[in-house]
């Protein structure tokens, strides 16, 4: 999984030109992670896959501490998804080309249907947990790095004699842009 998805950056920025936004996903990431001075933390995702049949308690376990969240019959994976975030209050990725809802968290995590409720969950796998805003930011990143790749790296431009001075500019960006990036600052 990446900080945003081609579709997200189309919908949002509506930039046309898949190859051009593919390619900078990538980079925008790394300049993301680069002006926050960390890596992003992983943990582990919680799938919910499959909606409830019947009412009952699930269990989650999150670092040895036990959560019972009563499920409703009838509650889609949606609904199930809310009913954990609700208790539980962490990260959660939405997928909604598919039904399933992935939570993501630091902690060790298990589950458990104590009531056969029907509601399936997959084992946890370890993934990317991105900061709160980040994706925002990063489609923000790549519409300005689209708009202003002709003119990258121009320094000053005169047209008497024309000339033009370069400077390298890739990754930077306004602080418009940026200013949402929590920044870490490492003490050696």
């Amino acid at each position: 999984m990446a900080i945003t998805t081609l579709a997200k950056v189309k919908t949002i920025t509506g930039i046309d030109n898949d190859d051009l936004v593919e390619a900078l996903i990538p980079l925008v990431e790394e300049d993301y992670k680069s002006i926050r001075n960390k890596p992003f933390d992983t943990g582990q995702g919680l799938k919910v896959t499959s909606p409830a049949t019947s009412a009952g308690y699930i269990e989650i376990t999150i670092d040895e501490i036990t959560h019972s969240i009563h499920i409703s019959s009838g509650d889609n994976v949606f609904g199930v998804a809310r009913k954990i975030y609700d208790k539980l209050k962490y990260e959660y990725n939405l997928d909604l080309n598919a039904d399933e809802v992935i939570f993501l968290t630091p902690h060790q995590v298990s589950y458990e249907d104590t009531d056969d409720t029907g509601v399936e969950v997959d084992s946890p796998t370890v993934a990317v947990i991105y900061p709160p805003g980040s994706e925002s930011t990063a489609i923000r990143m790549v519409a300005y790095r689209v708009a202003n790749r002709v003119s990258e790296g121009v320094k000053s431009e005169s047209l008497g004699d024309h000339s033009v001075t370069y400077e390298d500019t890739s990754g930077s960006y306004p602080k418009g842009i940026t200013a949402g990036i929590k920044r870490y600052v490492s003490f050696k």
